[in-house]
């Protein structure tokens, strides 16, 4: 599960190019750290539905419900947990 969240991470921060927005900050966002509403990211609905084509176009998996995509996309771990989850169901 590690690998998962790490290589999320990767992704996500890639796609959104958000490594040079944190710069040397990047070690203060952990797996358990809020995505949206965070004061380094600057994260908004763009964002997320840039995030959801990521998931769907890497890992194959939708979120089809605005309130199920406020609670994935909470996270790194949130979303892994997600991932991992509708892999299971397939």
């Amino acid at each position: 599960m590690d690998d998962l969240k790490s290589d999320l991470k990767i992704q996500i921060f890639t796609e959104l190019e958000l490594y040079e927005l944190v710069g040397e900050k990047i070690n203060e966002i952990t797996f358990e750290t809020p995505l949206f509403n965070n004061p380094y990211l600057h994260l908004d609905s763009i964002d997320a539905l840039r995030i959801i084509g990521l998931l769907r176009k890497i890992y194959n998996v939708r979120i089809r419900d605005i309130s199920l995509g406020e609670k994935v996309l909470y996270s790194i771990n949130t979303i892994a947990e997600f991932v991992q989850e509708q892999n299971k169901i397939k």
